[in-house]
């Protein structure tokens, strides 16, 4: 059930140490035997340099992409979950508690209600209740445009103009249009991401890595230095120069006696590093003095675009194999979650079906849990889930499919097991959940139990109708005493 070793890594290392061997030598050489043209090496130079600051922003500009989807489907299973607690309120705002709610989502996310007037009406931000929406008339019409069609819908990140802090929000407005359910990503969350996706520290790595780059800066359209995690406003007059560049499309040069600014425009790909505000603005200042020098210089900027490239290359898939990760286990006990643990469920009824083979599910539920956190704190509860989790893990084929259904309910799948042989198995579970033993204070120890139903597919039977017979069974041996297992009809 874990997740197959990156053997990416080492080939990397190989390759990044063949192509330091094989570069070294070849970028020495031409410093050395193009000295007498040192302007033109110095041009090259910048050239470079320029290349490889685009190349780093456009590997961010991928890894942004990625964190954008990533967000987006943790927003639209908030709102899912925000919508059926407000379904279970009785469709009453004001018995819903949002406090709660902000705590099932790890208080990542904060809570609004709108009503029908544009109002916040319910937060959890004690300062925004009553916050009068309609004083904002293109946002005001944009939430009606949403809480007339009545679906989900999540906004892009974007950057507010007075901050310059990343925000994210999603809306779900109510059958009966009355109210807008609203969550929005903690700034500091998104800020997390973006300190490890942060242009302005590419460009003082590559700017440390050569003395004849005095500075790089990346400026947005709004006025802001583009840093992810610590914005600060440009100048006036600089960010005049780089409005001149884009209503042009030309890079601009401006020459002093000591140095070389130059403004270049890196083109919006259609990705995440407009945030709002298209084709940034490169800000380039080199040091002039010592032409010759220069010439070595070029070489350590061609260095370090390559290994900061690399760098980033590397860092862009462990970050990718991490998202990854988190989009398909679940974060205490380390099996599949349940979004993923329902599609596979899927794609083995599929194949059962298609193959005429067996196929049987057993849903499990730890005995007395909500006991265990009310006597001993959610710690040990999580304990528990978690060492209950390892234990029958650790006892299941390579080819089952294990997953954390909800609290402390587990789904495991056995394909190709018959009713019978499911029932070996699903005993032999049950007897190892017994011995599994937590330590508490004061030297105790607590025992779990679990009581699970079983059932064999049945033909043409979907996965709701599967798990809704074994809940059916499940009931049965909870009813029956606790610690038993019960066969669907």
């Amino acid at each position: 059930m874990q997740a197959a070793p990156n053997k990416a890594t080492p080939s990397l290392y190989r390759i990044t140490r063949l192509m330091l061997g094989v570069f070294i030598p070849i970028l020495i050489l031409i410093g050395v035997f193009n000295g007498i043209r040192m302007s033109s090496d110095f041009e090259k130079m910048i050239n470079q340099v320029e290349q490889d600051v685009i190349h780093s922003l456009q590997l961010i500009d991928d890894a942004l992409e990625i964190l954008e989807k990533v967000f987006d489907r943790q927003m639209l299973d908030g709102l899912d979950e925000f919508m059926q607690a407000y379904h279970a309120s009785g469709e009453s705002p004001r018995d819903l508690d949002l406090m709660a709610l902000k705590g099932r989502f790890n208080h990542t996310m904060d809570v609004y209600i709108i009503n029908s007037k544009g109002i916040v009406e319910f937060s959890t931000i004690e300062q925004d209740l009553g916050l009068d929406l309609t004083q904002w008339a293109d946002f005001h019409e944009y939430l009606e445009t949403i809480r007339a069609e009545g679906v989900p819908v999540v906004d892009r990140m974007s950057r507010e103009t007075l901050t310059g802090l990343f925000r994210k929000y999603g809306y779900y407005p109510t059958p009966d249009k009355e109210w807008i359910l609203e969550l929005g990503i903690k700034p500091e969350v998104i800020a997390e991401y973006m300190k490890k996706l942060d242009p302005v520290q590419v460009g003082r790595r590559i700017a440390l890595s050569n003395d004849v780059i005095d500075s790089i800066r990346i400026i947005d359209r709004l006025g802001w230095e583009l840093s992810m995690s610590n914005p600060e406003q440009i100048e006036p007059f600089v960010l005049a120069r780089a409005n001149r560049v884009r209503e042009t499309r030309q890079s601009l040069e401006l020459v002093n006696w000591n140095t070389l600014t130059r403004y270049i425009l890196q083109e919006n790909r259609g990705h995440m590093m407009s945030f709002g505000a298209p084709d940034q603005v490169i800000e380039l200042v080199y040091n002039r003095t010592g032409l010759i020098t220069g010439i070595v210089a070029n070489i350590l900027v061609t260095l370090a675009g390559i290994i900061v490239s690399l760098i980033l290359g590397y860092w862009l898939k462990t970050v990718e194999e991490e998202l990854r990760k988190q989009a398909i286990y679940d974060g205490l006990t380390g099996v599949f979650n349940r979004r993923y643990g329902m599609s596979l469920l899927e794609i083995e009824i599929n194949k059962a079906s298609r193959l005429n083979s067996p196929l049987s599910c057993l849903l499990i539920d730890i005995d007395n849990f909500k006991k265990i956190n009310d006597s001993y704190g959610h710690d040990v509860g999580d304990q528990v889930l978690s060492k209950v989790a390892t234990e029958l893990n650790q006892t299941l084929r390579a080819y089952d499919v294990f997953f954390r259904y909800g609290g402390e309910e587990f789904v495991i799948v056995f394909p190709g097991l018959s009713l019978e042989d499911a029932k070996v198995c699903s005993d032999r579970i049950r007897q190892l959940c017994a011995q599994v033993s937590i330590s508490v204070d004061n030297d105790k120890s607590i025992q779990t139990t679990l009581s699970a139903g079983l059932v064999l597919l049945n033909q043409n039977e979907t996965s709701k109708d599967l798990l809704k017979r074994a809940d059916m069974a499940l009931y049965e041996a909870k009813e029956g005493g606790r610690n038993l297992i019960r066969i669907a009809a």
